[in-house]
This record gives C-alpha cells, structure tokens and sequence, in this order.
C-alpha cells in the first residue's frame, strides 16, 4: 500500500513547501520593510504609508517611494 514512490513524493512535498517557505517568508518581510519602520517610528502619516506600500509596493519605484517617506523626519510645525 505505501511503497517508496510514496515516501519519495512526501519527501518531495515537504521539500517543496519547505523551499516556499524560507522564499516567501522574506519577501514578504522585504515587501513590508516601508509599513515596519513608518508603525515603529510612529510616522505621523503611517496609515497613508501602509496604504500606498500595500497598493503600489509590488512595484519598484512604490516600494522606493514609501521607503524614502517611511525614513524622512517629519517635524512639528513652529507655534
């Protein structure tokens, strides 16, 4: 009933799933690097940088872009 075959394609599989893992795992960590440091900062515009790196992030110049306004200091205004 269970065979070598069967070991082998288990083997496989979990090879597989294991591979997916340690790829997608830090692309998404990348992918979310802008929305991280804006929420540790506490960016006054966080929500607007998590919007945009959510919707334009796949592309290059979206991730670039929320990147450079995750890491600019955005001071108070003079009162």
């Amino acid at each position: 009933m269970f065979g070598l075959g069967t070991m082998e394609s288990i083997i496989t599989h979990v090879a597989v799933i294991v591979a997916l893992i340690i790829v997608f795992l830090p692309t998404i960590a990348v992918y979310c690097l802008p929305t991280f440091i804006a929420v540790f900062r506490k960016h006054p515009n966080r929500r607007a940088i998590i919007w945009v790196n959510m919707l334009l992030g796949w592309s290059l110049i979206g991730w670039i872009v929320t990147m450079i306004w995750a890491l600019t200091t955005v001071e108070d205004a003079p009162r």
